[in-house]
């Protein structure tokens, strides 16, 4: 990429094309505070919206830049996850978008755990992040940035 003498992070932003939707049911057992807590530890820079359903209550963010993904991103890395993330992501990819898992409780302590989509059912649900990409190239830029590639538990920069 030749460069134009802007910041690396703003080329990246420009060329960052991706929107993610957040969900989570909130039970008829559960304190929704909690719920939303769990949330906002992941993205705090969001607002939820809520929505009846007829068990419960769902709840909703929509994400538009990578901001709101910065507090899940560098809690991916502390984790040392970034592998299955990233491999978790791929599993899941359709060629418009792709979904991942978090276990709600373990969210509201401020903590992350992967969730395997298919053999995975907790007793208080999950959080849902759906990607949307408008093509490979878009989540392959997408994957780089949120779940780098690595070597020896490192991440290798190019």
């Amino acid at each position: 990429m030749k460069s134009s003498g802007k910041p690396l992070e703003k080329l990246l932003r420009e060329f960052f094309r991706m929107i993610g939707y957040i969900r989570c049911i909130v039970n008829p057992t559960e304190d929704p505070e909690r719920v939303e807590r769990a949330l906002l530890n992941l993205f705090p820079e969001s607002s939820i919206e809520e929505r009846l359903l007829d068990v419960g209550t769902e709840l909703t963010l929509k994400i538009k830049d990578r901001t709101s993904l910065e507090q899940l991103k560098q809690m991916i890395h502390n984790t040392r996850i970034i592998d299955a993330v990233r491999s978790r992501l791929e599993k899941n990819w359709n060629g418009a978008n792709t979904i991942i898992r978090f276990d709600k409780q373990v969210a509201y302590v401020s903590r992350l755990r992967l969730m395997d989509d298919s053999e995975e059912n907790p007793p208080l649900g999950f959080i849902e992040m759906q990607i949307d990409s408008k093509n490979d190239d878009d989540f392959e830029q997408f994957k780089r940035w949120f779940t780098p590639p690595t070597r020896n538990g490192k991440v290798v920069l190019d």
